[in-house]
């Protein structure tokens, strides 16, 4: 009666729209994981982000597979900030080994998000820098060190994870299942149940997910900023050093009500049922997706393995015919280079001659040139020199005719004066001998004839050397146009 009554409260709160407004359906989710990316091909959460080796399966998300050297992360883009909150966190940490395994996986509830992921690695794939606190879900027992199964890291952001580990509290728990087992299932897992309500934190367990609680540590007080709660962001991250292990998230319920997750699992929510009732054929579903994930991995291993092994005994080939190819390759060289000396010979020789046959050929070229151009200089130089020559000459000769021409005129003028003087003085004698007798106009006429008939001869020379001299002029011009003068 009492369950029943429980139930009709609930019903009503989920009608009323209360129980909706107190759930994080943001920061919540659970499978079947059926939502994809923009190209079809990889599953999503929303509001999620998956870093590193994390692969969302469609009923679980496998932060890790059963191998060595991995590490991956699941971490919100959004946060919840209400003064208090409670968290359900359903995981499967199992795998092969029987006595070595690890290393384990956390849950985180930081002011830093995503930020905590490429920070560092060193807390199970995570930063130990970071405002908040996780639960450390530790499989790998450290003899170093005291050891919890699981246990809950407090940082103000100044802490380092040594400090953290030493101040730790938490609690012994079988969370870790044996895949190797027969009685082994897919529907094993385990719980965490995170309560936090105004600075004070509680971590519950049900290692078996049977709805059995138990409290593994309370902290009363954490030593975190006052306004921690008002920007949380969640996530997931894990780990495996030279030991491994598969770490699956299977949900993460969040609720702004502390009170809320005790009221649903009273009514049977499936939500937050420790182990919802599924049909045969959804069971098998699991299992056959367990076991394909496990066999995809195998191959993908065995391919890596094989993909190694091939590239070591390639380069032992590689080191074994090493020296080999090296003599090989020295002897090719050298032959080619042989061939190609001689073919580099062969090709100077024909350029050689080829050269020397067009060397020649220029020079008879420029020969016959040189030849006809110094013909032509040279009867240009004759026929200037010969004009040159034949110019000075004239030159001579009309200055000879001229100076000549000059003595003739100047002794013509000589002779006329002196035969004018002496025909003049003759005549004097003449006329004084005859005493200024009378003469008849015979005489007179006759004496008259006497005194110039010594003009007409004279005339006649002079006009002979004037017309020597015309003629020598056109001799003088007529070489100098038939010799270029």
């Amino acid at each position: 009666m009492t369950k029943l009554a429980v139930a009709i409260c609930l019903a009503l709160s989920l009608l009323s729209g209360n129980g909706h407004a107190k759930k994080h359906e943001v920061l919540s989710f659970h499978g079947p994981f059926d939502d994809y990316d923009r190209t079809g091909l990889k599953r999503v959460i929303p509001k999620y982000k998956t870093f590193g080796d994390t692969v969302i399966n469609e009923n679980f998300i496998r932060l890790t597979p059963d191998r060595q050297s991995k590490r991956g992360g699941l971490f919100s883009d959004l946060y919840t900030n209400t003064p208090e909150f409670e968290a359900v966190f359903k995981f499967r940490i199992a795998g092969q080994g029987r006595k070595l395994y690890g290393d384990g996986m956390a849950l985180w509830f930081t002011k830093e998000g995503v930020k905590q992921w490429h920070k560092g690695t060193e807390l199970h794939g995570a930063s130990s820098t970071f405002t908040g606190f996780g639960v450390i879900f530790d499989t790998f027992k450290n003899s170093e060190r005291p050891h919890k199964d699981v246990s809950i890291l407090v940082n103000d952001g100044t802490r380092s994870a040594e400090e953290m580990m030493s101040t730790a509290v938490g609690c012994d728990a079988s969370v870790r299942y044996h895949e190797g087992r027969a009685d082994f299932s897919v529907m094993h897992a385990s719980r965490a149940k995170v309560t936090y309500k105004e600075g004070s934190l509680t971590l519950s367990l049900d290692a078996e997910s049977n709805g059995e609680w138990e409290t593994c540590a309370t902290i009363d007080r954490l030593d975190l900023p006052a306004d921690f709660d008002s920007k949380v962001y969640t996530g997931m991250s894990a780990s495996t050093g030279a030991l491994a292990d598969n770490h699956d998230v299977l949900s993460l319920q969040v609720y702004s009500e502390v009170n809320e997750l005790a009221l649903l699992e009273e009514s049977g929510h499936a939500a937050v049922a420790a182990r919802p009732e599924l049909s045969e054929i959804d069971e098998l579903k699991h299992h056959v997706e367990h076991q394909f994930v496990a066999v995809y991995d195998h191959v993908k291993v065995t391919s890596e393995k094989l993909e190694k092994s091939e590239k070591a005994d390639l380069k032992s080939l590689q080191d074994a015919f090493a020296p080999r190819i090296e003599e090989l390759e020295q002897v090719t060289v050298a032959k080619l280079e042989a061939k190609l000396a001689k073919m580099e010979a062969e090709i100077a020789n024909a350029a050689n001659t080829l050269l020397e046959e067009r060397i020649s050929e220029l020079e008879r070229t420029l020969k016959s040139t040189l030849k006809r151009d110094v013909a032509m200089d040279v009867t240009k130089d004759v026929t200037r020199s010969t004009k040159a020559a034949t110019d000075k000459s004239l030159n001579e000769m009309v200055a000879k005719l001229q100076k000549q021409e000059m003595q003739s005129q100047s002794r013509i003028q000589q002779l006329e004066t002196l035969l004018e003087s002496r025909f003049n003085a003759h005549l004097d004698r003449r006329l004084a001998d005859l005493d200024g007798g009378n003469f008849t106009d015979e005489q007179l006429e006759h004496l008259t004839r006497a005194q110039t008939a010594w003009r007409t001869p004279f005339a006649i020379l002079v006009i002979a050397m004037a017309a020597g001299c015309v003629g020598l002029n056109k001799f003088y011009s007529h070489l100098r146009k038939t010799h270029m003068l």
